[in-house]
Order: structure tokens, then sequence, then C-alpha cells
């Protein structure tokens, strides 16, 4: 038994991530929230290491491969949907990466993974799956004309677009409605018109956000959250925290303490 355990491990991946225990391969129970969520539009916002990015490549491959997705419909394969990471040169192949710690066997041949470049399909940032569908990498460090044509069955954005860029990669899913999910830290981009989007701006006279249907959904950095990491290294991460990036880096709120308005000589 603990063989044919092994031998699944091996071979399924996401199997694993959808079946085992928390803190042995399997889903978090945030995890479990996000993919449980209905919403058209979906966004995991949340501290560092919870797995939140992993939660991401999960839909990426339970959307585009004939891996029955355990909680929702999704689009008939072949499919085509795009993935909007933070750059191309250095956010594709981390992102790459943690598609490919689940990724079940489902690539075309001519589909390659290198760790230090991330996959590629016919000399682009791309992935090709035997049923037909193809996953387009796409970075807010392109020109926004790379963005500007197409349709898409879903979209994924990992960690915060710029601005500029949203409107095109958004649009490319309006004809089929497709589906949108995003999972982010809100740091190292400016985050608070995203913020206004999706969960609206509580200090305005009209907190509600600018596109209805939002399933926003915060994670805190906790061993509860995070059982894949122990609560030794999770107080450790928490208390190696800045104390100015901890409400994004831990909390996974929207805004923190602006660092520019710190004053030298004083807690």
């Amino acid at each position: 038994r603990l063989h044919r355990r092994a031998r699944q491990r091996r071979a399924s991946p996401l199997q694993v991530y959808l079946n085992g225990r928390p803190g042995w391969g399997g889903m978090s129970p945030p995890q479990r929230g996000f993919h449980r969520s209905q919403s058209q539009l979906r966004l995991l916002r949340s501290g560092n290491q919870i797995g939140k990015t992993r939660a991401g490549a999960a839909e990426v491959w339970l959307h585009a491969s004939d891996v029955d997705h355990p909680y929702r419909q999704t689009p008939t394969t072949p499919n085509e949907g795009w993935i909007l990471a933070s750059d191309l040169k250095n956010g594709w192949p981390k992102l790459s990466q943690k598609l490919r710690e689940i990724q079940p066997d489902v690539l075309a041949p001519g589909c390659t993974y290198d760790p230090a470049r991330g996959y590629y399909y016919h000399g682009i940032r791309a992935i090709s799956l035997a049923n037909g569908s193809l996953i387009i990498g796409k970075g807010s460090d392109q020109a926004v004309t790379a963005l500007s044509s197409g349709t898409v069955d879903w979209l994924y954005f990992d960690e915060p677009p710029k601005r500029s860029h949203w409107s095109e990669f958004r649009a490319r899913g309006g004809v089929k409605r497709a589906a949108v999910w995003g999972t982010l830290t809100p740091i190292g981009r400016p985050c608070t018109w995203l913020r206004d989007l999706i969960s609206g701006d509580p200090t305005s006279g009209n907190p509600s956000p600018g596109e209805r249907g939002w399933h926003d959904i915060q994670v805190a950095l906790t061993a509860e959250n995070a059982p894949h990491l122990s609560p030794e290294r999770v107080q450790a991460m928490i208390e190696a925290c800045p104390a100015w990036e901890r409400s994004q880096r831990v909390l996974g709120k929207w805004d923190g303490v602006s660092i520019g308005r710190r004053v030298p000589g004083f807690t």
C-alpha cells in the first residue's frame, strides 16, 4: 500500500495536491477555500509562503488539462489561457517552477521545461498540452500591444500587474466570459488601483468595488494556514519581516506603512 501511494505521488503530483493531506502535499484549508469558490472572478490575497501561487498553478492545470476540477465547471478542452507574470525574464521561470511542481503528465511533444527559462514551446514562453490546449505566458514588462489581441477561455495573473496592462489582459476574456483568478501579496508595485477595483476603498465615500463579482480571499501567514511549514519556521518568518511590511507580507492586507513616512530616531 505504501509503495502504491509512493508511485501515485511520483506519477501525479496534481492528484496528490487535490487528494492528499495538508502538510503532506495536499491543499491547505485556505487553498481549498479558494478552489471551492464559484465566483467567475477570484483573488487569493495572502502573506508570503502560504502556497498562493501553488493554488493558482493548480487552477491552470485543472482548466487546461482533462483532469476534472473537483469543485467547478471548466471550459471544454482544448482551450487557450493566458498567464500574466510580473515580468517574463524573471517571473515566468519562477511561475513555471510552481507549475512544474504539480504538473500532471499532459505535455505535448515539443513542449520543454528548463529550470532557468521555464516552459517553452516552439521558441515562445508557452505550454502546449497533448489534448490541444495552449497556455501563453505574458508579462507586465512587455509592450501593452502584446496583450491587445486575442480571445481566451481563462486568465490567471500572479503578483500585482501593471495598471497599464490590466485592461488589455482583462479584455481578452470578455467575449467568452472567461474565468479570471489571481494570486498575490500586495507589495512591490502600487496596488491602490487594484484594491479599488476588486475590494473598493473603505476610506472613501463610495467603498463599492470598481468591478462587482470578485471573491477577494485574504489569508494571513499562520501555522494553521501554512501546514507545509513548521510553526517555528512560520514564527521566524514573521519575526524577520520588517515592521512596515508586516501587514502585507504577513496578513495579506492591501495597504502597509509607507516607508517614505518613517522618521529616523522613532520606533
